[in-house]
């Protein structure tokens, strides 16, 4: 199921009654309904690759005339809007439907920051294509309106964090001892006035000392040896997470490197 059809059932599922949204077979379906009036007050889901695909001209033209659209007020709500808006597929919809407001919704805004590297090119942030945020919605209130998983943070440490805390401003350093009272008693106050620091903090460390071959053989050993007790004897899964897909194939090899299993019975 591609994902235009797997917001559609999604959305009918939240829908008081399922003609109030509207999916679209292709692009010449998406561009009719678009001129119907009857579709006005309707939601119609799409990609916008079918979007984009309607504004050319042998999709338009059975259209008496395409300017009625042009000359509406749609609101284009763009779910995941930090992929596929960076290029000239959004600006020639936006050029087409001159009248149009557009809304993005991320989990994951592009900053300069973060840019990758065919958006490097461009120089583009979520922000300079639909403008300044209206809105966000951050761990501590998904914690609170019970729509994420309450989580517990174990530290294990590969790297002598003494050592770690050389490579800190003092005074941020400090500040790194209160965050285990935001992440225990998601304090909105505390977190509004110390986020700068969280986010901060980070930038100052080194990785160079711990980015090596015994930091990444510590983690695999450490998995290995711990993963049965942890998973209440292999009852629970778990997931993974890496910061990169170069840290994601050097832990692979590791876990398959026969000599470490070795060390370890019930692998």
């Amino acid at each position: 199921m591609d994902l235009a059809n797997q917001s559609l059932v999604e959305y009918k599922n939240f829908s008081e009654s399922e003609d109030e949204i509207q999916g679209a077979k292709n692009a010449r379906d998406l561009f009719t309904k678009l001129a119907d009036k009857s579709f006005d007050t309707k939601l119609i889901i799409s990609s916008i690759q079918k979007l984009h695909r309607g504004l050319n001209p042998d999709n338009l033209s059975f259209l008496k005339n395409k300017e009625k659209i042009q000359d509406k007020t749609i609101v284009f709500i763009v779910d995941e809007c930090h992929r596929s808006t960076f290029g000239k597929m959004l600006k020639e919809i936006k050029d087409f439907f001159v009248k149009a407001v557009f809304f993005g919704f991320t989990g994951t805004p592009v900053y300069y920051e973060n840019l990758s590297e065919k958006d490097l090119a461009v120089k583009l942030q979520t922000e300079d294509i639909f403008g300044s945020q209206l809105h966000s919605y951050n761990i501590y209130y998904a914690l609170r309106d019970k729509n994420v998983l309450p989580f517990h943070i174990h530290q294990h440490f590969t790297y002598d964090p003494e050592d770690l805390a050389k490579q800190i401003n003092q005074k941020k350093f400090n500040n790194l001892k209160e965050t285990n009272k935001y992440v225990k008693n998601f304090d909105e106050k505390f977190y509004t006035a110390n986020k700068e620091v969280f986010i901060k903090n980070e930038e100052h460390i080194s990785y160079e000392k711990i980015d090596t071959y015994d930091h990444y053989n510590h983690v695999v050993n450490n998995i290995l040896e711990g993963f049965n007790n942890a998973s209440s004897g292999r009852e629970l899964h778990a997931i993974f997470a890496v910061s990169s897909i170069e840290d994601a194939i050097k832990y692979y090899e590791l876990f398959q490197n026969k000599d470490i299993l070795k060390q370890h019975d019930y692998w």
